[in-house]
This record gives C-alpha cells, structure tokens and sequence, in this order.
C-alpha cells in the first residue's frame, strides 16, 4: 500500500522539482556569437621620439619584444581579456605617455588588476554593455 502512494502522489511531485539534465542546459543556452577583434600593433612607442631614443639598443629590445608577444601570444589571450585596449597596448601607450620607468610601473598596476578576481569587484557601470569590457585610457594614471 506504501509503494503504491509514493508512486502515485510522491514520485511525480519529485520529477516537478527536479532540475533540468546538463545537456538540456547546455541546449536551452543562447548562442552568442563572438565579435572580431580588431589588433594593429606596431613597433614602437613612439613615432615623434627623436633619433637617440629611436635607435637605443634597450628601445628596440624592448619594443621588438613587445610586438612579438602582441603579433604571436596576444591573439591567443585576447578572448579572456576583460580590457579594452589590451595590456600589451596599454603597455606601449603609458610608456610613450609617461618614460619607461612610470610607464612599467603603471603597466604593473594594470596588469595586477588584469584577472578574474578584480573583475569581480568592478561595478556594473565600468563595464561596457556592448562587449562586456572595461574601457580605459591613460588619462586614468594623471
């Protein structure tokens, strides 16, 4: 007599407050498609630097390195970057602003707040509806 009250009253009260499986999730999910990133780096800080800075051995090191990562490793990275511009550029933009020790130390700060965990703490306001990334310029570190 038990069993035929749970199957009866219990166990169709039970599936109505089941969730829905994962792969049902997954299929209800909306798709989303994903927007083309526009990247134009280019070598260099600066294009009005004069000619004994242009030709500087740390100058060249250091922008080559840099328009290597952005040509090679930023293109990978670029989906998980909550930032608009990235890093790298932001990078080249607060050197040329600021002299390369400020401008490191200013690319120190925005690559600490470059994770998943300072996004967290942002308000709802900093962040773009359009595409969902945080718009910056250098006039943040004057």
């Amino acid at each position: 007599m038990r069993l035929l009250v749970f199957s009866l009253f219990v166990w169709p009260l039970q599936l109505l407050g089941q969730p829905l499986p994962d792969k049902m999730l997954i299929l209800q999910k909306p798709k989303v498609e994903l927007h083309q990133i526009n990247r134009n780096p280019q070598f260099g800080f600066s294009k009005n630097a004069r000619w004994y800075v242009r030709y500087n051995p740390v100058y060249i090191s250091s922008a080559c390195m840099l328009y290597l990562y952005q040509k090679i490793l930023s293109p990978q990275f670029s989906a998980s970057c909550g930032y608009d511009p990235s890093c790298s550029a932001m990078s080249k933009k607060l050197i040329s602003e600021f002299g390369v020790f400020k401008g490191v130390l200013y690319t120190a700060d925005r690559l600490t707040r470059c994770n998943k965990f300072s996004f967290a703490e942002l308000e709802p306001d900093e962040i773009d509806p359009k595409d969902g990334k945080v718009h910056e310029d250098v006039e943040r570190y004057k």
